[in-house]
């Protein structure tokens, strides 16, 4: 139905013209169809996640590259390795915040400090 059309009170359709009139028990009815971008996203989301390959076991997305296979294996290795040689693992340097001239400010940053480093001293 691509032109408004016009039905009777006995279900007859006949389309209809500009200016027409309609008589009692009739009705009109006009195309009208709406699909936006958004829509159009939704959809070939819903195509993306009802893809038959997503449903075989194992993991999805990653690194696939050589290099990058690589580089997940060495920090894999670094982190396992990590408690027999502490001095390996350098921690960075525990700085002390800027000084602000506002003292509330200072004394936020020295609390956001202390409570990051807490884990540091010994309890």
């Amino acid at each position: 139905m691509t032109t408004a059309e016009i039905i009777d009170r006995d279900g007859k359709r006949r389309t209809a013209r500009k200016g027409e009139v309609l008589k009692d028990g009739e009705t009109l009815r006009v195309p009208f169809a709406l699909m936006d971008a958004q829509q159009r996203e939704v959809a070939l989301a819903a195509r993306r996640l009802t893809d038959a390959s997503l449903h075989k076991p194992g993991f999805r997305g990653g690194a696939t590259s050589t290099a990058a296979l690589d580089a997940y294996t060495d920090a894999g290795e670094t982190l396992r390795n990590a408690w027999r040689n502490p001095d390996a693992v350098a921690a960075p340097p525990v700085t002390k915040p800027q000084a602000t001239g506002d003292a509330r400010e200072s004394a936020w940053l020295e609390q956001g400090r202390a409570l990051k480093d807490a884990w540091r001293s010994a309890a």
